[in-house]
């Protein structure tokens, strides 16, 4: 089985994803390792297999390094790339985003940023609540989010 073959089928079934941070940064550094099945995930969204869902969470961090660096005009290609991604939606987090949040955070205690972008998951998705993501560390959330991980789809 191919990598598009294996990618299409963790993702069979699915209507909205979210998409965390790292798929982002890899696909807009190029990273060697994980660019072309980034690039296949967002194909397949293009050709609405599945919708892409970002947090405020993705938004902000995509933001991080190039301010640091003082690369403001990355920045602005970052923000400009993501707002004109086919088939994917910037999602809000509202008062029940946030308290799924908190109650996630006090089950699971991981860091209030991974657990935002799973609370929109598990808040926004139809049908079987799906992150995907390389961080390890949420696989704790399974019995509540399905978090496919890049490294399991290579």
């Amino acid at each position: 089985m191919g990598m598009s073959d294996n990618i299409l089928e963790k993702l069979s079934g699915r209507r909205r994803v979210v998409l965390d941070t790292m798929l982002f940064i890899y696909l807009f550094e190029d990273d060697g390792r994980y660019a072309d099945i980034v690039e296949r995930i967002f194909s397949f969204m293009s050709q609405e297999k599945f919708s892409g869902l970002i947090s405020p969470v993705t938004l902000a961090e995509l933001m991080v390094k190039p301010v640091q660096t003082g690369n403001i005009e990355i920045a602005e290609k970052y923000r400009n790339a993501v707002l004109s991604i086919p088939n994917a939606e910037c999602l809000p987090i509202n008062e029940d985003v946030a308290f799924l949040a908190g109650a996630l955070r006090g089950k699971y205690r991981l860091p209030l940023p991974d657990i935002l972008q799973a609370a929109s998951a598990i808040y926004y998705s139809s049908g079987k609540p799906t992150m995907i993501s390389n961080g390890k560390a949420l696989l704790k959330l399974s019995p509540e989010l399905d978090v496919l991980i890049l490294e399991e789809m290579l």
